[in-house]
């Protein structure tokens, strides 16, 4: 599964003209300490969508970090500050869209890393955001990170595109969050297998979660 979620996050991304990007390293793989949450068909032979959740050790620098390196000194010495109180990140966050006008998208997986937190021992999760996602910050309750970067920005992956570093606080974020978001996340940290109906433009859709997996 590991594989293919790489390959289709790469896909994604070479259609859209990005070639170089930390979280298309594959060295990931060998690391007990990385989640890959995906949107798959009911076969399991199909991946709509995914993301990635890691879970910093010592030893072990998040992707974010390996990327700040180059934009900033204190880099590590922030990173170090937030290993002390359970730091993760989530990243690799793509979508097909063969998906769209089904109701689930991209932040359904991002309610999933949300649920993971208490599970994974992580009370601040980072997460560097492109200018398409930057508008999903307040219903994520994402902070930017002025402390690192520019004000928290950084040119990348290239001069064509300002990124933009932030963090969710956990469990204080979860009073920013929308009262539904706030739930569904909730109630996937209690119901890790669950079925559900979601519909959009295009129909409804049941939605298998397994986070035991």
């Amino acid at each position: 599964m590991s594989k293919r979620f790489s390959e289709a996050h790469h896909e994604i991304l070479q259609n859209h003209g990005i070639t170089k990007l930390s979280s298309l390293s594959t060295d990931w793989m060998e690391d007990p300490d990385v989640y890959v949450i995906v949107i798959t068909s009911p076969s399991g032979h199909k991946i709509y969508a995914g993301a990635r959740v890691h879970v910093y050790r010592e030893g072990r620098p998040l992707p974010l970090q390996l990327v700040m390196r180059e934009f900033d000194p204190r880099t590590d010495e922030i990173f170090e500050k937030f290993a002390e109180e359970g730091v993760g990140e989530f990243c690799a966050l793509w979508s097909s869209v063969e998906i769209a006008g089904l109701g689930i998208n991209g932040k359904d997986l991002v309610k999933c890393g949300w649920s993971m937190c208490d599970h994974l021992g992580i009370r601040r999760m980072v997460a560097l955001l492109s200018p398409l996602t930057k508008r999903w910050m307040k219903d994520l309750a994402l902070v930017k990170c002025e402390a690192l970067g520019t004000e928290g920005e950084i040119p990348y992956p290239d001069h064509r595109f300002i990124s933009t570093v932030t963090t969710y606080k956990h469990p204080e974020g979860r009073e920013e969050l929308k009262d539904e978001f706030l739930a569904e996340v909730i109630d996937l940290q209690n119901n890790p297998q669950q079925k559900k109906q979601t519909s959009g433009i295009k129909g409804t859709v049941s939605v298998h979660f397994d986070l035991l997996k």
